[in-house]
């Protein structure tokens, strides 16, 4: 990972990363993750298409229709070995495809929000237009 970080090619892909992301470090710490083109595109995909195949097998397609719940870390981006680095989910949803952010829920204002306990006040007191009590 030291290489990549100094801006090394072809180390564990072709070329460079298309951007280097730390994840939150839930089980054991921050860990550097290398995410190349190919790789997110395949991960695009293979989401929708399980998505859109669990809409074929149940015959309702309201799925695709409703909020997508995605939960970002803040998008504090600099530069590693040449290539963006930052937090994982901050960098994924900058590279979403443009129809799966029409319907993302948080916005982009409150996933933007620093203070954790902030952003979930935040979320619940935005959540309440979409229930239906």
């Amino acid at each position: 990972m030291n290489m990549i970080l100094e801006g090394v090619s072809n180390v564990l892909w072709k070329g460079k990363p298309a951007c280097i992301t730390i994840s939150s470090g839930t089980t054991s710490g921050h860990k550097y993750i290398p995410i190349y083109k190919e790789l997110m595109r395949s991960h695009f995909i293979s989401g929708f298409m399980s998505a859109y195949n669990y809409c074929l097998e149940c015959d309702d397609f309201s799925l695709l229709k409703g909020k997508l719940f995605y939960l970002t870390g803040l998008r504090n981006f600099s530069e590693k070995g040449g290539v963006p680095f930052g937090h994982l989910g901050a960098l994924a949803t900058e590279r979403f495809p443009k129809f799966m952010l029409r319907n993302r829920y948080p916005s982009h204002k409150i996933n933007s929000i620093n203070n954790w306990d902030d952003k979930v006040d935040a979320i619940i007191s935005d959540s309440v237009q979409y229930l239906s009590l």
